[in-house]
């Protein structure tokens, strides 16, 4: 028994220095002997035991639902909700029998700030109750609430539920697709056909939290098949539709006219299905801000199926000279362009850019479309191409955009 109590004693320590819920409840695991899950009040799962597998239908589908079990587990006549209220109340951990459930149950309300804003729940799957479970539970408990408080989780009531899933799917957490869909259901999440993650950062402002980010919130979250939140400095968009956007600007006119008033750059993911894909789709529009920021091109949407390249020219290792990818024509004409101090260069990028139009390369420039068809021709003859080849002009593109993105990072 105190060979037991010194091993408690010990994880307890390591559990009082945890840097998240999920090593608070492996930790707590090998304490115990037992399996645990945080939920919030929303019934969404925090952390739960992943080290062992438990056979057991109710557990499984607690991790499933968040412990939003469908039918009433009672204790001393009393629904779950009010169980967790009894702890709450009594600040002491409850021990939950039912009939229905094949293992008894300990679950600790948790309190920050005087708000009720999840529970631990501990499942006798392995061994009985001990002697001592109930202080232990305790001692996590107050481990747990002094977590959630520093992380600032959004625990308090349902309206948070979607925040905090999605926050835990930004942060790379697996779910299974039958979790995935239960927690849709859940979350009141209507899946479309094609779902986008848009990062969004503004032009002049730093985002912090503050009453001004929650209106940006607020507005955002007034848009139909849109989530919004806070995450790692950039006001995040889970935004799902009917069909395959394909120009930001007009078919999501209330989402550009938004992004407009509070003067804000949006990077915009490729389109994915499942839920399971958000990090890697978030990473893909977090890299376009990162990119907005080396382009600025003055436009407000980067849309990652038009800019990947740029985030591969990003990821090149240092000291990679890009240039020597560069087709050598368009080397030539950057030469010309520094001995005759012209801008061929950037009038053919534009020119190419715009499908070889004259007058959309004009209204680009702000010149004359006179202007753009001397320096084209002048482009053709030093380059001894009529630029009909659609391999050709691929490689003039890709090398243009080489040029550009290190230009702009004054590598060049």
């Amino acid at each position: 028994m105190n060979d037991i109590k010194s091993k408690q004693f010990s994880l307890l320590s390591q559990i009082s220095k945890a840097t998240s819920l999920q090593q608070i409840v492996d930790l707590a695991y090998e304490a115990l002997g037992n399996p645990f899950f945080i939920n919030d009040r929303a019934h969404v799962i925090l952390a739960h035991t992943k080290v062992v597998y438990i056979d057991d239908p109710h557990w499984l589908h607690d991790i499933a639902t968040g412990g939003k079990v469908r039918k009433p587990i009672l204790h001393q006549k009393r629904e779950m909700d009010f169980v967790y209220l009894g702890s709450v109340k009594d600040s002491k951990p409850v021990i939950v029998t039912d009939s229905d459930l094949p293992f008894p149950r300990i679950i600790k309300a948790l309190v920050v700030r005087g708000v009720h804003v999840g529970n631990l729940v501990m499942t006798t799957y392995f061994k009985p109750i001990q002697e001592n479970d109930i202080e232990v539970i305790d001692i996590i408990s107050s481990f747990v609430a002094n977590h959630l408080r520093n992380e600032h989780y959004f625990l308090s009531d349902n309206e948070h539920a979607k925040d905090n899933y999605f926050l835990r799917l930004l942060n790379g957490e697996k779910s299974t697709p039958e979790s995935l869909m239960e927690h849709a259901k859940l979350l009141n999440w209507s899946k479309k056909q094609e779902n986008y993650v848009i990062a969004m950062c503004s032009l002049d402002t730093e985002l912090d939290e503050t009453q001004n980010l929650k209106m940006v919130l607020d507005d955002f979250n007034s848009l139909p098949n849109c989530h919004s939140l806070f995450y790692h400095d950039r006001i995040i968009c889970i935004l799902s539709s009917d069909y395959e956007i394909n120009t930001w600007e007009t078919e999501v006119a209330n989402l550009h006219a938004l992004i407009i008033k509070w003067n804000l750059v949006a990077g915009v993911s490729q389109g994915f299905q499942s839920l399971q894909e958000l990090r890697k789709h978030y990473l893909q529009a977090d890299k376009m801000i990162d990119i907005s920021t080396v382009l600025k091109k003055g436009i407000r949407f980067y849309v990652y199926d038009e800019y990947a390249v740029y985030h591969l020219m990003s990821i090149v290792p240092s000291g990679t000279n890009l240039k020597e990818f560069c087709h050598e024509k368009i080397l030539a004409l950057e030469a010309y362009d520094i001995a005759h101090n012209t801008v061929l260069v950037p009038t053919l990028h534009v020119y190419l850019e715009n499908l070889k139009s004259v007058n959309k390369t004009a209204e680009l420039m702000f010149i004359h479309r006179n202007t753009v068809s001397y320096r084209i021709n002048k482009c053709m003859e030093l380059m001894n191409t009529q630029m009909e080849d659609g391999t050709e002009i691929f490689s003039f593109i890709f090398s243009l955009r080489i040029m550009e993105y290190y230009n702009k990072l004054n590598i060049i």
